[in-house]
């Protein structure tokens, strides 16, 4: 049988990458972290199930944590570039660096 819940966890994968990138700039941060961590451990508990392969939940969570880092915004540094610079990232998908590390 096949399923989805690798991709799911890779959702919340990309979520957790979304909070950790964009800590400063998030609003209701308890609320969020509430969130993530208990639908989190709650689809981990799930995959404590017989006949549930919990590797695809955690291959799927380290997935979503890399691609998420690699490929979300950092509303920060991507304000920090002028709107040429923008319009172009945007067009190209490229990872938004200003080189203020």
């Amino acid at each position: 049988p096949r399923t989805s819940s690798g991709a799911i966890f890779g959702l919340f994968g990309s979520f957790w990458s979304v909070v950790f990138q964009n800590w400063e700039t998030l609003d209701r941060k308890c609320q969020t972290m509430t969130q993530l961590v208990v639908l989190t451990a709650l689809n981990l508990g799930i995959g404590m199930l017989p006949f549930v392969d919990n590797f695809a939940h955690m291959g799927g969570l380290c997935a979503g944590l890399l691609c998420g880092t690699v490929f979300v915004f950092h509303r920060k540094r991507y304000q920090m570039l002028s709107p040429r610079s923008r319009a172009l990232a945007a067009r190209l998908r490229l990872p938004r660096h200003t080189g203020d590390r």
